[in-house]
């Protein structure tokens, strides 16, 4: 009972320590010291291991999350912009032509949708015109898609 209120400060060390310096002998007085010093240390390390791997598996499923949200986002965003330029297609081709490109941004519907990826149509023209190869004036649909999403927010550098 001694050793357990020791350590769980029930009972301060000094009373318990002293009548076994004093009448036991030192090798007591050193056993008892090494248990309490050992137990303290080895429950402050389970505590401490218990909270670090807790706020280390609470950063990882955030990631996880975050991750996950950015993937869905990425779909969502390819797959409205994919329809939309399909809309704009007028010949059905799957390709876009200038005319068809600029007849398309003048959709309602189409610069607040760039609006919400952060492009905006000079943006979205400028990339059209890098993707555009010789005098070809067409591009792939799906070539213009992801070049979207990879200009889409603040990873961008023009």
């Amino acid at each position: 009972l001694t050793l357990y209120m020791s350590i769980t400060g029930g009972m301060d060390w000094s009373d318990a320590f002293n009548p076994l310096q004093n009448d036991a002998g030192s090798i007591f007085a050193f056993c008892f010291l090494f248990f309490v010093t050992f137990t303290i240390l080895a429950v402050m390390n389970v505590v401490t291991a218990i909270f670090c791997q807790s706020a280390i598996d609470g950063a990882a499923n955030q990631r996880e999350v975050q991750m996950q949200k950015f993937e869905e986002q990425k779909e969502m965003y390819s797959r409205h912009l994919g329809d939309l330029f399909k809309k704009i297609d007028v010949d059905g081709s799957g390709n876009l032509t200038m005319d068809e490109f600029e007849i398309g941004v003048m959709n309602d519907k189409v610069k607040p949708f760039f609006e919400s990826m952060e492009l905006s149509i000079q943006e979205a023209r400028l990339l059209f015109n890098l993707l555009r190869s010789g005098d070809d004036d067409a591009i792939e649909i799906d070539d213009f898609v992801e070049g979207c999403l990879q200009l889409r927010g603040s990873a961008r550098n023009f």
